[in-house]
C-alpha cells in the first residue's frame, strides 16, 4: 500500500500572478502549481488573458471561478414587515392572508382574540388594530403554489 502523502496548497491570490489584475467574483482564471528548490509547494493564479498569453507545460493546472456573492435572503424582519404590510393592505386573497395571519400568529406578531364559524380576528400586539381573516380549511390550501405567491409579493415589498 502507497503511503498518503499530504500537500498544503496555499490559497487562491486576489491578484493575477503575473499582471496584478485583481481576480474579482464571477472571473474565471487559471490556477498552476510548482515545486520550489525548497520543496513547498508554490500557487500561481493567473487571469484568462495572462494564461492565454504564455505557454505553461509540464505542471499541474486547472481552470476555476471565482463564485458570485449569493443574494441575501429574505430576512425575518422583511419577511414579517413585508407580511402585515400585505395583510393591512389587502394586497393578498383569502388564502394567502389566511397563511400570512398563521405565520404572523407564529412569529407572535398579532394574536387571535376571536374565532366565529367563518372568521378569525387578530389583533396586531404593536398597534392594537384588529384585523378579520377568512377561514380557509387546510385541507383545501395549496401550499406550494400559495408559498410562490407569496415570495413574488414579498421580493416585490422589498424591491419598492
Amino acid at each position: 500500500m502507497k503511503p498518503i502523502i499530504h500537500y498544503d496548497i496555499p490559497r487562491r491570490a486576489n491578484v493575477c500572478s503575473q499582471g496584478q489584475e485583481p481576480l474579482k467574483p464571477g472571473m474565471t482564471y487559471h490556477t498552476m502549481l510548482e515545486e520550489s528548490p525548497e520543496g513547498e509547494i508554490v500557487r500561481k493564479d493567473f487571469c484568462i488573458e495572462c494564461w492565454n498569453s504564455k505557454s505553461f507545460s509540464g505542471t499541474v493546472n486547472w481552470k476555476s471561478a471565482i463564485p458570485k456573492p449569493l443574494k441575501p435572503a429574505i430576512t425575518p424582519a422583511a419577511r414579517d414587515e413585508s407580511s402585515m404590510i400585505l395583510l393591512k393592505n389587502g394586497e393578498c386573497d383569502s388564502e394567502e392572508a389566511f397563511v400570512l395571519a398563521l405565520y404572523l400568529a407564529r412569529r407572535k406578531k398579532i394574536a387571535l382574540r376571536k374565532e366565529t364559524k367563518d372568521k378569525l380576528f387578530y389583533e396586531v400586539l404593536a398597534t392594537e388594530d384588529i384585523m378579520t381573516i377568512h377561514k380557509v380549511p387546510l385541507s383545501q390550501l395549496a401550499i406550494a403554489e400559495i408559498q410562490v405567491r407569496l415570495l413574488d409579493k414579498f421580493k416585490n415589498k422589498i424591491e419598492q
